[in-house]
């Protein structure tokens, strides 16, 4: 795969790389509910020329982040 591939569908591989990463931090499966977030961290990402740190951040600050429920051990 080439680079260019990439950079024609950045848009597309910034919302993938979002859902993994939320996917990930979550530690469970998106759902619909999901979806809005998901867009707007890859909008956010985009706004900021698709730097890693800008996806971090914006996980960590988003709604199902920081509501999550941890289960009782």
């Amino acid at each position: 795969m080439n680079i260019c591939f990439l950079w024609d569908r950045r848009d597309q591989f910034a919302r993938a790389l979002a859902e993994h990463l939320l996917t990930y931090a979550l530690g469970r499966g998106l759902t619909a509910g999901d979806q809005p977030t998901v867009r707007a961290i890859a909008e956010a990402a985009a706004a900021d020329d698709y730097r890693m740190r800008r996806f971090v951040i914006e996980v960590a600050k988003s709604l199902p982040f920081t509501h999550r429920r941890i289960p009782d051990a």
